[in-house]
């Protein structure tokens, strides 16, 4: 394979069923596109991190949980019936279920990247299922894999060396038989704890991942219309 893109999409960008249809058929619209990094469904991190400054109201506690478990199976709904991914979500949850419980006493920063980067973890599990629904041949692929940091939580250091080892070894190659769906934002230290690289981190660690696979070329996707020259929420 020669051409290689990436695609990036944000949070709003995967925010519900319509939303992630919508990057499907930008996917779809180029043959070139074989990796593509995403956010957090829109409003789930925002909740994580709540949960990882310390709920320790029990009822709260499961009120934010069962809004973060409505997004992402107020998806699933629109999608053919699929027990691997019900299954995903679910640990997933029972994760994010026992990072809070932690918080909710002694909240830090390597258990709040825990946390947070549970949004992608879901996110990924349902774009995938939803892109092969849709014909295309997609798998999902852990970036903790292949993304490897310092451990400074919260505002990780990518380790540029390790991180191509591991693109090229593992990811590139995926890349030239299936769309590879990866996870924005995240990483892992050489221990295999979960780090973080920062709010905002996702078009970064695409750009990352875009250099460590040598990829033709990056496609960060919005859905804000048109480009701005500054922020179109300031009036």
């Amino acid at each position: 394979m020669n051409a290689l893109n990436v695609a990036k999409f944000g949070g709003t960008s995967v925010a519900d069923y319509a939303a992630m249809s919508n990057s499907a058929s930008v996917i779809k619209g180029n043959s070139d596109t074989r990796l593509v990094v995403i956010s957090a469904c829109s409003g789930v991190t925002n909740l994580l991190v709540e949960l990882a400054n310390g709920v320790a109201d029990a009822k709260k506690q499961q009120d934010v949980l069962a809004k973060i478990a409505d997004i992402h199976f107020s998806i699933l709904e629109h999608l053919p019936a699929n027990a691997a991914v019900d299954i995903a979500i679910n640990d997933v949850l029972d994760e994010v279920a026992t990072f809070a419980t932690a918080a909710a006493t002694s909240p830090s920063d390597r258990l709040t990247d825990s946390l947070v980067a549970c949004g992608e973890l879901m996110s990924t599990h349902i774009f995938t299922h939803l892109l092969n629904a849709q014909g295309i041949d997609a798998e999902r692929v852990d970036v903790r894999q292949i993304l490897k940091t310092d451990n400074v939580f919260g505002n990780a250091t990518p380790d540029l060396v390790e991180t191509a080892f591991h693109a090229q070894g593992v990811l590139r190659p995926l890349c030239d038989v299936k769309v590879a769906v990866t996870q924005g934002f995240i990483g892992a230290d050489n221990d295999g704890n979960t780090t973080t690289l920062g709010r905002g981190g996702s078009d970064y660690s695409a750009a990352l991942l875009a250099e460590a696979v040598q990829a033709t070329s990056l496609e960060i996707w919005t859905d804000v219309p048109g480009i701005y020259s500054t922020d179109p929420r300031i009036a």
